[in-house]
Formats: structure tokens, sequence, C-alpha cells
């Protein structure tokens, strides 16, 4: 448990250090720190943490298949009882990650939203976790096809390139972005 909860609490720390107070200053030169810490702070929270809930899929493998063999329950029995244990543990710890960052960063509007926010992109960042670990045959397959499928993802996001700097603005049937 210290794993999957200290990741979320370092990066959260490290994140409100670096954006300490930067929410106070409402100017137009400051949209790219806001948006800086609200990608980087999502992204790097929730894609990377998520990498710690494939060890328990990868490792409860062989007993979920036997104890499947014998008809104890089914495969949607074992993924919600697992999503159900993530989602209170999520709900506490990103309540408290968002929380102190939301204010030391001092974030214009309600906190609550902001919590929703982390909460259900991490919730989303689990899916991803358990499916990559549900497909992968072990553990190093899984470790190295998560962080590859994740990296993507945030090349293409629009956020690390603009749409129109992605293979020279050409999109699909050849249009410009």
């Amino acid at each position: 448990m210290g794993p999957r909860i200290g990741d979320k609490v370092l990066i959260g720390l490290i994140v409100m250090t670096l954006y300490l107070n930067v929410g106070n200053i409402v100017s137009p030169s400051n949209l790219p720190n806001i948006q800086a810490i609200l990608y980087v702070g999502f992204t790097v929270m929730v894609a990377y943490a998520a990498v710690t809930v494939m060890p328990s899929i990868l490792l409860e493998r062989a007993i979920f298949m036997r104890e499947r063999a014998d008809g104890l329950y089914h495969v949607i029995t074992y993924l919600l009882a697992k999503m159900i244990e993530e989602v209170f543990l999520g709900a506490i710890v990103t309540a408290v990650v968002s929380a102190f960052c939301f204010y030391g960063i001092k974030f214009q509007g309600e906190w609550v939203f902001f919590w929703l926010s982390y909460y259900v992109t991490l919730s989303c960042g689990i899916s991803l976790g358990y499916m990559v670990a549900a497909v992968s045959p072990n553990l190093d397959a899984a470790s190295s096809l998560y962080p590859t499928y994740v990296s993507t993802l945030i090349f293409f996001s629009g956020f690390v390139f603009r749409p129109s700097q992605i293979l020279g603005g050409i999109g699909i049937a050849g249009s410009t972005f």
C-alpha cells in the first residue's frame, strides 16, 4: 500500500512546491503555467501511478484461474471487487493530494471539481493498468507495454505537440488541422 499511496503524495508535493501560489496570478501570460500544472499533475500522478496496480492482477492470475476453473466466481465479480477496492482507496488518496495541491497552488474555483477531475482520471488510469495487466503474459511484458502505450498517448494528446505540428499539420484524408 505504501508505494501506491506514496507515489501520488510525493508527486503531488513536487507539483505543489514547483507551482506554489501560481494560481493567484490572473493574467494571460500565466495560462501556460496553469496548463502545465493541470497536464503534468494529472498525467504524471495518474498515468504513471496506475502502474502500481498491475502487479496485483499478474500475481493473482494463477489463483484467479484456479478459482475460476472451480466455478467459484465470474470474471466480472473479480473485476468489480478489484475496482471497488481501488475506488475507495483512490477517493481518500486523491482527496488528500488534490487538497494540498489545490490550496498550495491557490487555484481559483471549487476544490471539489478539481478533486473529482483527478479522481475520475485516476480511476480511468487504474482501469487502463488493469487492462494492460490482463492482456500481458507476465509482469515484464506489462511493465514494458504500459509506459509505451501511455507515452504514445501523451505525445499525441495535443499538449506536447500541437495538432498543427504533428506530421506537418496533415490530418485525416489530407486535411490540415
